[in-house]
């Protein structure tokens, strides 16, 4: 965990993972924006119960698994952070949530966000536009690489 422990991190105006994410229980897929996020961010239905996808849902930015300067709003990108059960190292997924980055942005970005975590597989989930892309740390055989991109459903080729 990073060390910021005296600032607190909130969601504010954000409302990227309103985008990136599915919520299953109001058939709202994977990067769409749903409709009912509120102007200035949060929901603007859900103000008490939320579906539960949405309710539990913590990025790693929220979580303080990565550092202050990869908010979602700043970077355009929803980083989450978990191991898959078969693999022991750390898998980090980053959804582009803001289709206005140009791809130079993007390439800046993902170069430092993979310097940042080069122990871990980094998966940059794309908008509609682009393809998904996964990063493997150089010394992960290849029989594990093919199996993380079949669990994880890439859009590789």
């Amino acid at each position: 965990m990073l060390d910021d422990t005296t600032r607190e991190r909130a969601c504010g105006s954000c409302s990227a993972c309103c985008t990136t994410h599915s919520v299953r229980s109001i058939g709202k897929p994977a990067q769409q924006t749903c409709p009912h996020v509120a102007l200035g961010g949060g929901c603007g239905v859900y103000t008490t119960t939320k579906p539960h996808e949405c309710g539990n849902y913590l990025c790693a930015w929220l979580r303080k698994e990565v550092p202050i300067e990869y908010a979602p709003e700043a970077t355009g990108v929803v980083i989450d952070h978990w191991r898959m059960g078969f693999y022991d190292h750390v898998i980090v997924e980053a959804f582009i949530c803001r289709s206005a980055r140009t791809r130079r942005q993007h390439s800046a970005f993902m170069k430092s966000f993979i310097a940042t975590f080069s122990h871990a597989v980094v998966v940059y989930r794309a908008n509609n536009r682009l393809k998904d892309r996964v990063y493997f740390p150089s010394e992960l055989p290849e029989h594990i690489r093919l199996e993380i991109v079949k669990r994880l459903s890439l859009r590789t080729a």
